[in-house]
């Protein structure tokens, strides 16, 4: 009898840690942050839309978060999913300035984002910035075949006489674009004025 009362009492004792132990383990529920930046500073009202593919960002479809940064420039989505990728679109609406350069460059720096499994928001934070755009059309006067890059990057090649129509150029950042054939690299300075509205067209000799 007393060996029956004292495996019962075991028991009780074992449910209990076990209750306790599940009790202390942390519950994962991941949040999503998103720092906006324009020229190094904190960039508030921009509004962000969160896609879980680069596809759905393009076709604009399956959004599954959407919301407008704070004062500082900053915005949490709760119920993020843990390895789940995000693609970011960014933009400051009526002011031409987003994160669209960078998409049409495909630098997913300031994109994308994978959910890490933690509570750690800062393991789960994307600093996204922002740039001025403007859509320039540039007219290829310099009687020679040039290529257009990013940071080394090819991004197409422009025949004589031929227009290219850049859609996202970085208006405030030319030093990102380079227009050269094999011997010279042409100056895009005079591209100062443009919106993202209608195009603008500078020729380029």
């Amino acid at each position: 009898m007393k060996i029956v009362k004292l495996l019962s009492i075991l028991t009780l004792l074992l449910i209990a840690f076990s209750c306790s132990s599940n009790e202390d383990i942390e519950k994962i529920e991941p949040k999503l942050k998103i720092e906006t930046y324009y020229k190094g500073d904190p960039l508030k009202d921009v509004y962000l839309s969160v896609y879980k593919s680069l596809e759905d960002l393009k076709n604009v479809e399956n959004k599954v978060f959407e919301g407008t940064t704070n004062a500082s420039g900053i915005i949490q989505f709760e119920g993020a999913e843990a390895d789940q990728e995000y693609y970011i679109d960014a933009t400051k609406i009526g002011e031409c300035i987003n994160n669209y350069f960078a998409l049409t460059v495909g630098n997913t720096i300031n994109t994308y984002i994978k959910i890490s499994n933690t509570n750690d928001i800062d393991l789960n934070t994307l600093r996204i910035d922002v740039r001025k755009t403007a859509q320039i059309k540039l007219k290829n006067n310099t009687g020679t075949a040039v290529t257009l890059s990013y940071l080394g990057s090819y991004l197409d090649l422009i025949q004589p006489e031929e227009e290219f129509f850049f859609e996202f150029f970085p208006i405030e950042d030319k030093v990102l674009i380079k227009f050269k054939d094999l011997d010279t690299e042409y100056n895009l300075d005079h591209i100062e004025v443009g919106n993202c509205i209608n195009s603008t067209l500078y020729n380029i000799e």
